[in-house]
């Protein structure tokens, strides 16, 4: 127990410093943009309230989720353990890791009438299968999983953050065939932030975070100013921003399937109404608890 609490501390200070690592670089490329090309049309009053908007919108953004990976990713693995009793863990790695449960060292047998060494105790069967299990769950769903998407994701925001800056303070623009576009990419783009930060605190409280999850994030922050730019095209002007925001505040399969219908419409195609998922059927079965099933099924 000590040795396992003496590795979350090393982790957890280690992403901090790394959190406050990109935080500093970061900070310290703007200023220096700022040093030389900003310096004479924005002032030094407005540069640091743009460096703490840099850092706290970075900052907000990655709590939660260094929190997830350092104390909740624990519970969640005790949580999948418990409720694997010993018969239903031995049962789990038989159905769907039989191969690779009997390649591994820790594997004694499967039941105890199975083993040929009288000396062995079920106890010792037991111990090896949860060994394999946390060994499997670690190579699947691993704390060094998260690392690559949650920096991708930092810098997606920080870039973001820095464009809408400088888009507010009239330093850039976007037009595209003479249409200025910049405030529909604000509001894009400060939608698609509320969002993923609403949605990082909530499944980090349900444990429910993959990296997979951070993953979309990083995605749905890239494309949150084509997306608004190009699904408020169709709207009366003033009501643009608004609905840039909103578009940004929606996940990623909601965005996608607005896309699909607004194309098939334009194109005037017919699609077949796709087949509605038998598992959600299934009563007790809601989306989300779908969504984790077809996760484990494809990663198994």
């Amino acid at each position: 127990m000590k040795t396992h609490n003496a590795e979350r501390r090393k982790i957890k200070k280690q992403l901090w410093q790394y959190l406050m690592l990109a935080n500093l670089l970061g900070l310290l490329a703007f200023g220096f943009h700022w040093y030389i090309g900003l310096q004479d049309t924005l002032p030094i009053s407005a540069f640091v309230s743009a460096e703490l908007l840099l850092f706290v919108t970075g900052s907000l953004a990655s709590a939660p989720l260094i929190r997830f990976v350092v104390l909740e990713w624990d519970t969640r693995y005790l949580e999948f353990l418990n409720r694997l009793n010993n018969d239903a863990l031995t049962a789990y790695l038989q159905q769907f890791w039989e191969k690779r449960t009997m390649d591994d060292r820790s594997f004694i047998a499967w039941r105890l009438e199975e083993c040929a060494d009288k000396a062995i105790t079920q106890a010792q069967i037991d111990h090896s299968m949860d060994a394999i299990f946390e060994a499997l769950y670690h190579e699947q769903y691993g704390r060094s999983a998260f690392f690559m998407p949650m920096l991708l994701l930092f810098f997606s925001i920080f870039i973001s953050t820095v464009f809408s800056i400088l888009a507010y303070l009239q330093q850039t623009t976007i037009a595209i065939e003479d249409t200025d576009v910049t405030v529909i990419a604000i509001a894009s783009i400060t939608g698609a932030y509320m969002y993923i930060v609403s949605d990082s605190i909530q499944s980090v409280r349900q444990r429910s975070v993959n990296s997979s999850t951070i993953y979309w994030y990083t995605l749905r922050m890239i494309l949150a100013i084509p997306i608004g730019v190009a699904l408020t095209s169709l709207i009366a002007q003033d009501a643009q921003p608004f609905v840039a925001f909103g578009l940004g505040a929606l996940p990623m399969d909601h965005i996608i399937k607005a896309l699909r219908s607004l194309s098939t419409e334009k194109l005037n195609l017919t699609v077949a109404e796709e087949e509605s998922d038998q598992l959600i059927k299934l009563e007790g079965v809601t989306a989300r608890i779908s969504s984790l099933i077809d996760l484990l099924h494809q990663n198994k």
